[in-house]
Formats: C-alpha cells, structure tokens, sequence
C-alpha cells in the first residue's frame, strides 16, 4: 500500500517569507490556528501536514499547495502480525 505525504519545498523560503510579513514560526502558527511546536515541525520536514493544515500554510502565504509542498510516496507495510495464542 502506498500514502502520499507533502513536504517543504524549501523551508528556508517559508522562513524568509513569514520575515518579510514581520513574524515568526511561531507568529505563523497562532494565526493559521496550529501548535508552534507542529509548525516547526513541518518546516523542518520532521511531520508531513494533512491537507487542510497545507492549505492554511498556502494561504497564510499567499501561495498554492504546489508553490510550497512537494508529494512523497510512501510504503507502507501490510504484513499483519499473527495472533499467537
């Protein structure tokens, strides 16, 4: 099975951008509704964010999901564990 995840682009950008707007991550955050510690998190590329945390991210900047996440495949391991009784 595989799930699709979105990371930063460029967090560096994403770092500058919010600057130029006169804030910080954790600025960013507040306003978008999310925990400073999550936002960190994305932009560091340690979380992957859900689509309507992206998208708030997007449009806090100005920006498309596109302009700032890429897509990573991911796969994941069916193998189930056997009931050992």
């Amino acid at each position: 099975m595989t799930t699709t995840k979105l990371k930063v682009k460029n967090p560096q950008e994403l770092i500058r951008a919010a600057r130029r707007k006169g804030k910080y991550n954790k600025d960013v955050a507040n306003c978008i509704g999310i925990a400073p510690a999550y936002y960190s998190s994305v932009i560091n590329g340690k979380l992957c964010p859900g689509p309507n945390t992206a998208e708030k991210i997007a449009d806090f900047f100005g920006k498309k999901i596109d302009d700032i996440f890429f897509e990573v495949s991911v796969k994941k391991n069916t193998t189930q564990k056997e009931k050992v009784s």
